[in-house]
């Protein structure tokens, strides 16, 4: 009610006892908001004092009207929650839901009560459809609403419908919501719900693409996607375009370059579908080499197997942030990350990006705490990771167990004879093949009503049984680590191969078991003490030829060497700076370094670093053997240091 067109509240200080007594005067009292009547109530009861009207007859008849008024709203609310009342008029192809006593027409959505008519919302909106999540059991609403001449739909949580202050986040997608009529329109739609729970669809949903209970998203029917809204271009991205035959003979013709570089890219792609089947850890392939080669292209190759291979559809945009990457890896889950250039994300991680490469391949985020201090959901993912970039990216991940976790291909040669051609035939016809394998995949059957999975995880480890023998046999043993998603790679080739394309072109086995690094390259301890080595001689103007050489004044001295250069003494500060900026760990290098007889130590101490006296300063250095050539134990890791040298070592 218009508050200026009140004729008794807006005089209080000249009512009369005949008219604050009248039925007339308590109809607009209670005709407005409790907070303001409330304060009205005040101003009244100073009026009643001066005009002789106790205070007890005038909340006598306050009480009783108040008590009229909540039978009446008792009334409302039974016969709407036994059915009564009036159905959605927002057109022919609406389904007229029960909403009880709201009002609810293209008009808007409004509700008559005893303190007038009150708006929930200026055009028509109702829950469509229910969701919930076959993973986390959580609901959520399929909102429709008409704005401006057509029907939307928004996808929400069940808390935003429940709560004014989250409601009003909606005024983001055009529906019109205020603080105002916010609890209003909480109201209406809750009501709805309630009142046609048997009339408005429930269904199943998802919020990730992959294996779901054993079906694979987004090809499964009976399985909504839930989470279309916050990542849309992905979810746009996951769909096919073209034509599957102008597709098909671009790949035909890569296939006969026989390039080892796309023959493992395009079956990587494919196997990230095998990694949760086979109870396996997420891995990483990539290709590095000069710009100009096709590695872009190359992505763009590997992409298209699933949807549109353009940045920022599902290919991942190079500048997403950590977290925004993990977000898509829960999201992606069984689908292969794709990410152009991986320098870029490198540099937002600062020095750290070993443990990215951790996590990535953990198959888990970070565990992140909620406003409740409770811990909020992890994301999860069981996949593969495609990169490029100009450095290698196992050179640029200094701990040996992130190096463990990527095969990478350094490029050499050009890719594509003509790559702007085509990278115009893969954003033009796209998402075919991704279903089809999966399809196929899901077919295969197994002796003795043997699943799937059972058939392929069993050929897998065959597959891997003989790269453990070739390891073996060539003395220079790798890791499981790296063995087994090229075992999975490997069989996704010759699947491949044999249900499609009938070439007899298979990535050969001798060539792509070179691609892995043996133990002793993996070895954290020698890619440091290989790392000291390069900064010795990078940096050589920081070192003495000897104790007694005078330092250069303008050159900063990190230390010297001795023994005729074979030994050098570097400063404790220098030292461990030096490992700290390469993410090394310098306890744990000295440790091994220990064992295997690279440093001198005092045996009273049991510390790796060396007292020494230099320039008549007392300092801590650490002094380490120099060594041009490494050779290492392929079973141990350790470093050889022949017999000779190791007699002649003055630390020995």
């Amino acid at each position: 009610m218009d508050e200026n067109n009140l004729k008794f509240i807006n005089r209080i200080n000249e009512l009369s006892i005949q008219e604050i007594t009248s039925e007339e005067f308590f109809d607009e009292l209670f005709s407005v908001e409790e907070f303001k009547r409330l304060k009205y109530k005040l101003d009244i009861e100073n009026r009643c004092k001066e005009i002789g009207l106790t205070k007890r007859s005038f909340d006598k008849l306050y009480k009783v009207r108040e008590n009229e008024q909540k039978e009446v709203i008792k009334s409302m609310k039974r016969g709407f929650f036994e059915g009564e009342g009036n159905v959605l008029d927002f057109g022919d192809d609406v389904p007229q839901l029960s909403c009880g006593m709201w009002v609810a027409n293209k008009e808007g959505i409004f509700l008559d009560t005893v303190f007038g008519r009150v708006c929930a919302c200026r055009h028509p909106i109702y829950p469509a459809e229910i969701y919930c999540n076959v993973l986390t059991n959580e609901y959520k609403l399929k909102l429709r609403y008409y704005l401006r001449g057509y029907w939307h739909e928004i996808i929400v949580d069940r808390e935003v419908i429940s709560s004014a202050t989250k409601i009003v986040s909606l005024s983001n997608k055009g529906i019109q919501v205020t603080s105002e009529n916010a609890r209003y329109l909480i109201k209406f739609l809750n009501e709805v719900e309630a009142l046609n729970a048997m009339t408005i669809q429930e269904k199943k949903s998802t919020s990730k693409f992959g294996w779901i209970n054993g079906q694979f998203m987004p090809y499964t029917a009976g399985i909504e996607f839930d989470n279309e809204d916050s990542l849309r271009p992905l979810f746009k991205s996951i769909n096919h375009c073209g034509e599957f035959s102008t597709w098909l003979c671009e790949i035909v013709e890569i296939r006969q370059k026989k390039r080892l570089e796309l023959q493992i890219y395009f079956a990587s792609s494919l196997a990230s579908v095998l990694v949760e089947p086979c109870g396996s850890l997420p891995f990483i392939i990539s290709l590095f080499g000069g710009t100009g080669l096709g590695k872009t292209v190359a992505l763009m190759y590997a992409s298209s197997i699933w949807g549109d291979p353009c940045e920022g559809g599902f290919i991942s945009d190079a500048k997403s942030t950590p977290t925004a990457l993990e977000v898509k890896l829960d999201c992606l889950n069984s689908l292969p990350l794709m990410i152009d250039d991986i320098a870029q994300v490198q540099n937002q991680y600062e020095g750290k990006f070993s443990q990215l490469i951790y996590q990535w391949c953990s198959g888990r985020g970070r565990e992140r705490s909620n406003l409740k201090l409770g811990l909020s959901k992890s994301g999860t993912w069981r996949n593969c990771i495609l990169t490029n970039g100009e450095r290698s990216l196992a050179a640029e991940t200094s701990q040996g167990g992130a190096v463990n976790r990527i095969i990478e291909i350094e490029l050499t040669e050009e890719l594509f004879e003509d790559g702007t051609k085509t990278a115009n035939c893969f954003r033009k016809n796209y998402g075919f093949f991704g279903e089809l394998f999966v399809e196929h995949l899901m077919q295969i059957q197994g002796e003795d009503g043997e699943t799937w999975q059972t058939v392929v995880a069993k050929e897998v480890n065959d597959i891997l049984t003989e790269l453990k023998k070739m390891s073996k046999a060539s003395g220079d043993e790798k890791e499981d680590k790296q063995l087994i998603p090229l075992a999975e790679i490997l069989w996704t080739d010759r699947f491949v191969e044999k249900t499609f394309f009938h070439d007899g072109i298979v990535i050969d086995i001798d060539e792509a078991f070179k691609l892995l690094k043996s133990r002793s390259e993996i070895s954290e301890h020698n890619r440091c003490y290989e790392y000291i080595q390069e900064q010795l001689a990078v940096h050589g103007s920081h070192f003495l030829k000897d104790a007694d050489t005078e330092p250069n004044m303008t050159i900063d001295p990190w230390g010297y060497y001795k023994d005729n250069g074979n030994t050098v003494v570097i400063f404790s500060n220098a030292f461990n700076k030096m490992l700290k900026d390469a993410g090394f760990q310098a306890k744990s290098f000295l440790g091994w370094a220990k064992t295997n007889k690279l440093i001198e130590f005092d045996e009273k101490e049991s510390r790796n670093q060396k007292r020494i006296r230099w320039k008549g300063k007392l300092l801590r250095a650490v002094i380490l053997k120099c060594q041009t050539e490494i050779e290492t134990d392929p079973q141990t890791g350790f470093i050889n240091i022949p017999d000779d040298i190791a007699e002649d070592l003055p630390f020995d």
